[in-house]
């Protein structure tokens, strides 16, 4: 199984869990803080077809941050390294997720998961695994777990399951040496710490 699968099971078991906490069938609620995000990894990925040089001075590599190019861990999260195909999907995965994460999380706290769970995720991946990159998707996921998390209410046995199947694509990753892996992982400790402190926006 190659990553790109568990990538893509990861994001349709999180949009699966927070669609089913919408009977009513409305689409997805476009917000202000959503629609910036998005467009602000948009003009990371223009702005690196214009001046391409972009993604070697920004994208997350261990030596370089070691060195003390910090930056590097933020900058990583707007810029892309998977090309046309890779950006366009990571920035449709982002913006179903805060389609519907903007009906969970507030707009502070959907701005922050994105900024301090890809921050914290790429610096993790310097720590450990150590894999050179850049993209939103890490970012995207730890959005999309820490909004089901804090969105599920008395969860059914079907959405626990669902629940134990992303733990479970989590450990896959990591037992892949993957670095969406770390972000899983981050993502459903910040998830629970959040679910324990807060209650979730009403739609």
């Amino acid at each position: 199984m190659t990553s790109a699968i568990l990538y893509a099971a990861v994001y349709v078991v999180g949009w699966l869990l927070l669609v089913r906490r919408r009977p009513d069938g409305r689409p997805p609620r476009v917000t202000a803080w959503g629609a910036g995000l998005v467009a602000l990894v948009a003009a990371g990925w223009v702005a690196q077809l214009l001046r391409p040089a972009l993604l070697d001075q920004g994208m997350r590599e261990s030596a370089a941050v070691r060195s003390g190019q910090w930056w590097r861990l933020a900058t990583a999260i707007v810029l892309q390294d998977g090309g046309w195909i890779g950006a366009a999907v990571n920035l449709v995965a982002l913006a179903v997720t805060v389609g519907l994460a903007g009906e969970v999380l507030t707009a502070w706290t959907g701005l922050l998961v994105v900024l301090l769970g890809g921050i914290a995720a790429n610096l993790l991946t310097v720590l450990t695994f150590g894999q050179p990159g850049a993209g939103s998707s890490m970012a995207t996921m730890i959005l999309l777990v820490v909004a089901v998390l804090v969105g599920l209410r008395n969860p059914s046995w079907r959405e626990a399951g669902l629940l134990v199947v992303l733990a479970a694509l989590a450990g896959a990753l990591l037992a892949r040496r993957d670095q969406h892996g770390l972000a899983l992982a981050l993502a459903l400790v910040s998830g629970v710490w959040l679910r324990r402190r807060r209650s979730p926006v009403t739609p």
